[in-house]
């Protein structure tokens, strides 16, 4: 890779200028003899002609007048190329230090000026637009806010001409005025902090100590100092190239996601625009009205009008948007810049995505006394933690507006995690795991499960299968699932504590309590529930909790297999020999 074909990258990515502020670019007399009057050891190793004086005054503490009055006067006369010098012996004075005091191993000293320089040349940054730390500031305070021109930052982490616990966080501060430009640069962090395999690590650390600059900006991107401590162009070029593509990465999902925001919100205020000109008449009886007689929610249908819109304004925004598009060609253009391969998924975002996009979380579904439905999970209250999923087809599972539904029953499966998959007729392997691994769902353990004690898992707020002789229906619920409480008690009220009951009532509300047909492993501990008496307050209990439901493609997957196996032939024995 050359300088050339690293200059063709950022043009094709729409990098224009770059601001690189370094203490490399330090040339104020001022703050090399500030720093020199608090650690003049530089001085002494050197040997410069005309500071000999000097250095002979910087061991004299009784001598600090003098040895500042010299000082000053040796370096207004000294030479660009022995500014140089003590620039650079003042920048590695501080790579040694942080090296001494830094868990990741770097060099003794800081990168040699023609590493940089040659850095500047492949990003193309303007010898005006090479700045130290001070000037970095100020060039920051008199930016136009409204400058048309794109600019990104090269910032150097540490400024070795500062105190040396100011200067160690100099970086942060430059980012900071950076961030609050209320602009989306493109920013690079230089630094020994961190080896290659660690600049992930390092751009989460710089994140915390920016949470409200970047709570909606992409983070910085990191280059370790190891990436481009190269002597060779290619090589150099090559780091280079990485840097960009890393956070070019960044910076163009960011931007495809401010696209989505303008187009998910103006979907939104398209489809309210247009709900609210249909006559409240129409409104209620093909809308309100009819969601609730299905035992839906009374702003169900608006819900999936909201939802359907936002997703139709997204999907057409991948194909319609300019700005999108122009994120795609620059994401193509990064695809023979080769990144490191990760062993394994690290970041929590990663399977929080997954898990979002399979799964609805018990929780949620308890907030909002989500009716049961297909592919709810169970789970045991007790160690051991088994499974199960229920099946059935949708319309069979849904409990209408007076507390009834069409079927009596459906099928809890039993399911649990496997290392390896399998492929078998009356099993399905699914990567649904909440690790990312395989679940195995087996057809072998189903049993019929009386839906109207299920549905108490969605009339509690912990998600638990149960019911006592205090419970009333909550705020939240639906018409149905009052009703439903209300029969459920009736029918339970034996077992509950009728003193009065008869033993023939007695014996029939136990019928009544069995959950599974299936009385044996995996269901001995989920079907008949336990008893429980509470200071007066009877409770049953089935030893079950919802937490969550499986969703769509994975749910259609199982629903399928189980249509399969109700729906195959089967042959009669064969009794001649094969």
């Amino acid at each position: 890779m050359t300088t050339a074909e690293t200059h063709s990258l950022l043009d094709d990515l729409g990098l224009g200028r770059m601001i690189w502020i370094d203490d490399f670019f330090e040339a104020s007399v001022d703050r090399i003899k500030n720093s020199l009057m608090r650690d003049p050891a530089p001085l002494l190793d050197l040997g410069l002609k005309g500071f000999g004086e000097v250095a002979a005054l910087s061991a004299d503490d009784d001598k600090l007048a003098q040895f500042e009055e010299a000082l000053i006067t040796a370096l207004n006369a000294a030479s660009q190329t022995d500014l140089a010098t003590l620039n650079a012996a003042i920048r590695n004075r501080a790579a040694r230090q942080e090296n001494e005091q830094s868990d990741v191993p770097s060099p003794d000293e800081d990168l040699p000026s023609e590493t940089i320089l040659a850095a500047c040349e492949m990003l193309r940054v303007d010898e005006n637009d090479r700045l130290g730390f001070e000037a970095g500031l100020a060039f920051l305070e008199s930016l136009d806010e409204d400058e048309a021109q794109k600019v990104s930052f090269v910032v150097d982490l540490q400024d070795a001409f500062q105190v040396k616990g100011i200067g160690a966080t100099a970086g942060v501060t430059i980012l900071k005025k950076i961030y609050t430009r209320g602009r989306s640069e493109t920013v690079f962090i230089l630094t020994h902090e961190a080896e290659i395999a660690s600049e992930a690590a390092k751009e989460d650390e710089i994140a915390e100590a920016l949470v409200e600059e970047l709570s909606s900006k992409p983070l910085p991107c990191v280059i370790s100092k190891q990436r481009i401590s190269v002597t060779e162009q290619a090589d150099l070029a090559s780091g280079i190239q990485v840097a960009l593509k890393r956070a070019s990465l960044r910076q163009e999902v960011y931007r495809v996601g401010q696209a989505a925001e303008k187009h998910a919100a103006s979907a939104v205020a398209e489809a309210r625009k247009n709900m609210c000109r249909i006559p409240p008449e129409e409104l209620d009886n093909f809308f309100v009205a009819r969601a609730i007689r299905d035992g839906a929610s009374d702003l169900h249908m608006i819900e999936r009008i909201y939802s359907a819109q936002v997703e139709k304004s997204v999907r057409h925004m991948f194909v319609e948007d300019s700005e999108v598009k122009s994120a795609v060609s620059r994401i193509r253009r990064l695809r023979d810049v080769p990144l490191q391969t990760p062993a394994s998924p690290t970041h929590p975002a990663i399977a929080k995505f997954r898990l979002d996009e399979m799964w609805l979380d018990g929780n949620f579904l308890q907030t909002s006394f989500s009716p049961l439905s297909l592919g709810d999970i169970f789970q045991t209250n007790d160690a051991a933690k088994r499974q199960f999923i229920l099946l059935g087809q949708l319309c069979d599972l849904t409990l209408r507006e007076d507390g009834n539904r069409a079927a009596f029953s459906s099928d809890l499966v039993h399911f649990k995690p496997i290392a390896e998959p399998e492929k078998k007729l009356k099993t399905i392997d699914l990567k649904v795991g909440p690790d990312g691994g395989f679940m195995r769902f087996d057809f072998n353990s189903a049993s019929p499960a009386n839906l109207r004690i299920l549905d108490l898992a969605s009339m509690n707020k912990d998600g638990a299968v149960k019911i006592s002789t205090v419970q009333a229906p909550e705020a939240g619920m639906l018409p149905g699932q009052r009703t439903g409480l209300e029969k459920t008690l009736k029918l339970l009220k034996a077992v509950l504590g009728n003193e009065k009951a008869k033993a023939a009532e007695i014996t029939k509300a136990h019928a009544r309590c069995q959950l599974t047909m299936k009385i044996d492993n995996p269901f001995n501990g989920i079907a008949k529930p336990s008893l429980t008496d509470k200071n007066g307050v009877k409770e049953l209990s089935w030893n079950l909790i919802r937490t969550g439901r499986l969703q769509s493609p994975y749910i259609d997957q199982l629903m399928d297999r189980q249509l399969m196996l109700v729906g195959r032939r089967a042959l009669d024995i064969e009794y001649l020999p094969e």
